[in-house]
């Protein structure tokens, strides 16, 4: 599994993965986590620069999870970052962000609906198969919208399955 903005850094201690490769832009989150997993050998984080990893071209992931990235990203990051989540992964990708468009807030976050990228950039090898409204929608604007890939999906025989809902 590859995981972009380790900012949730607290979410990686309640998960067991076999082996987790964790990707970041800021060099405060990257310190954190050195601090923390420097002596667990299933656990690797990188200082990310926006440039599609060297290690996903060796090496994709099953999945690839983009947790609350996409709103602290100005929008050439942005784009980087939504085609390093693509190409990194074989089979999924999972995004936890807002999906709509909307003026940057007074607090820097920005709002965007990248299923539209999605559609545009990557229609012919992903297709969005289901979302998930957050349990505390109250709280936030942002829900998880799960990614499939079409290659993988038709090699495995699930390319007729219905999407989830």
């Amino acid at each position: 599994e590859f995981q972009y903005s380790g900012a949730d850094e607290a979410y990686l201690s309640l998960t067991n993965y076999p082996r987790y490769t964790g990707f970041d832009t800021s060099i405060d989150s990257w310190n954190t986590f050195y601090k923390r997993y420097q002596n667990d050998p299933t656990k690797n984080y990188n200082y990310h620069d926006g440039v599609v990893p060297e290690t996903c071209y060796k090496r994709q992931a099953d999945v690839v999870l983009s947790l609350n990235a996409i709103g602290s990203l100005s929008y050439y990051d942005y784009l980087k970052h939504m085609e390093s989540l693509f190409v990194c992964s074989s089979k999924y990708v999972i995004i936890y962000a807002s999906n709509f468009d909307k003026p940057q807030s007074d607090d820097g976050k920005y709002y965007r609906r990248f299923t539209n990228w999605v559609e545009t950039y990557m229609h012919d090898r992903w297709r969005l198969v289901g979302s998930l409204l957050h349990r505390f929608a109250h709280t936030t604007e942002s829900d998880f919208y799960f990614f499939k890939n079409r290659d993988w999906e038709q090699e495995c025989g699930a390319a007729d399955e219905a999407p989830l809902n």
